[in-house]
Order: C-alpha cells, then sequence, then structure tokens
C-alpha cells in the first residue's frame, strides 16, 4: 500500500509536469503577467510548453520502453537516463525556441531555457552519480516562484510553501521506493532551485537576453 502511494505520488510530480504546473500558477496570480498575455496567447504558451516538455518527451520514453532502450519508466539505473536525458534536452530546446516565436515576456522562454540548462548539469551528474530529477523539477518550480516573488513583490506566499512541503513528500517517496539516497534527493532540489532563481533573475537585471 506504501509503495503503491508512492508510485502515484512519483507520477502526480514527475519533473517533465513541473513546467507546465509553474507556467499555471503565474498566469493565475494577480500579476502584470496574468493581464499581459490574453487568453488565446496563454492557451498557446500551455500548448507549447505541455507538448514539448510532457506530451512528446513521455511519448519518447514510451517509445524506448517499446524498443527495451529502458527496462521502466522509472529508469532506475544511471545507463537508462542517458538517452532519455539527451531526447528530452533537445525536445525543451525546441520548446524554448517555440515560446521564442510568441509575443509573450521572455521570461516564460527564460524558465524554459533554465529548466532545460538543469537537466544538462543532471546528465553529466548522471554520467558518474545518480541524482532525483525529480527534485531538480520541483526544486526549480519552488525557485522560479521564490524569483517571482521577491523581484516582483508577487502574493505567491502558499504556493511556494505547497510545493516545498510536496518536494518533501515526494523526496520520500523515492526514498520508499529505493529510487534514490537522500543526498540524491536534496542535490536535486538545490540543483534545480539555483539554476532556475537564477534565469529568473537573469530576466530581471537583462531582459534583452
Amino acid at each position: 500500500m506504501i509503495n503503491r502511494l508512492a508510485k502515484i505520488i512519483s507520477i502526480l510530480f514527475q519533473p517533465l509536469l513541473m513546467p507546465i504546473y509553474g507556467t499555471i500558477i503565474l498566469l493565475n496570480t494577480s500579476s502584470w503577467m496574468a493581464y499581459v498575455v490574453f487568453p488565446a496567447l496563454r492557451n498557446a504558451l500551455y500548448i507549447v510548453i505541455f507538448c514539448s516538455t510532457f506530451l512528446i518527451p513521455g511519448l519518447t520514453f514510451i517509445l524506448l520502453l517499446r524498443k527495451k532502450q529502458i527496462n521502466s519508466l522509472e529508469m532506475y539505473t544511471r545507463n537508462e537516463r542517458i538517452l532519455p536525458y539527451i531526447s528530452t534536452l533537445l525536445y525543451y530546446l525546441a520548446g524554448w525556441y517555440l515560446i521564442n516565436k510568441l509575443p509573450v515576456p521572455r521570461v516564460f522562454s527564460n524558465i524554459i531555457l533554465g529548466a532545460t540548462i538543469a537537466i544538462f548539469i543532471a546528465f553529466f551528474i548522471n554520467l558518474r552519480w545518480k541524482i532525483s530529477i525529480h527534485m531538480i523539477g520541483l526544486g526549480g518550480t519552488v525557485g522560479l516562484l521564490y524569483a517571482f516573488a521577491t523581484l516582483f513583490n508577487l502574493p505567491l506566499g502558499i504556493p511556494i510553501i505547497s510545493l516545498i512541503i510536496i518536494a518533501g513528500i515526494t523526496g520520500t517517496a523515492r526514498l520508499i521506493l529505493d529510487a534514490h539516497i537522500p543526498s540524491q534527493i536534496y542535490t536535486g532540489f538545490i540543483i534545480g532551485f539555483s539554476v532556475e532563481w537564477l534565469f529568473v533573475y537573469i530576466y530581471n537585471f537583462a531582459p534583452s537576453l
């Protein structure tokens, strides 16, 4: 029963869903972003982010599973994660490129670029040491929301606290499933948080990037 619940939590808060979760939160706060991104454009942004960061990577993972390139969608071993990392990097870069073509604030493409850099870092760490990509995703979402809250005085306290609690629950679930050791959980969260926080600040101080 506990293992089943841990698997459900791992699915609900898997890293591929974090960019779309973060975007939905940002666009549903009483901030300037909610007003400059009108509904039709908002839907286009959701579609690009959802397809490039979740749908297409997810379908690729299923294809890799069918071709026996990975043993399971959980990808418990480091070697299994190499091809999924590479394909996900390419899809995220494509999403970043497409968002740059939309008339939306550049910060949204920077969010995806930050996620791409975090995956790039995780890819190289994975060559030597398994790291929690779940926690990179959750840490990144907390990082970008915290940066927005402090830079633009947005009311994001409740989402941030909720995500920190969710990160703790998800990290515990990954430990229950023997997917990681504690140091891999903590390192993943710190990397995700730091990279996304940095890229939001880059946007603020160098908006032409």
